[in-house]
């Protein structure tokens, strides 16, 4: 019966079941990883820094619409830049604000499970 994994705790030679080893808590690692938990929340867990990314891109649209009816000689390269910079900050806020639902899903969990267990 022991290539059963859940009748591996059977013995074989006799009617008595061995119970299955208790899972023992490892406070000590927990503390560890709240505590690095708590500075990549300092760093990631505020949505400010992505909205503020967001707020720049929106001003350099508005900024690329005005270069593109001035009467500036390099307009092209320069709408080009800027458009390509609001690109990149749109992308760079989404993935701000998904690193920081993803840190806070993590700590949701670290709190549920030091809760719960």
């Amino acid at each position: 019966m022991n290539f059963i994994p859940l009748c591996q705790h059977i013995n074989r030679n006799s009617n008595t079941h061995d119970a299955p080893a208790s899972p023992v808590a490892r406070y000590a690692e927990l503390v560890e990883l709240q505590s690095r938990l708590e500075n990549v929340m300092d760093l990631a867990g505020d949505s400010s820094l992505s909205w503020a990314v967001r707020s720049s891109d929106v001003a350099m649209r508005d900024l690329t619409a005005q270069c593109r009816v001035s009467n500036l000689e390099m307009k092209d390269a320069l709408v080009e830049k800027l458009e390509y910079y609001s690109v990149q900050a749109k992308d760079t806020s989404r993935l701000l604000q998904r690193l920081s639902s993803r840190v806070w899903g993590a700590v949701d969990a670290c709190v549920f499970y030091s809760i719960a267990f």
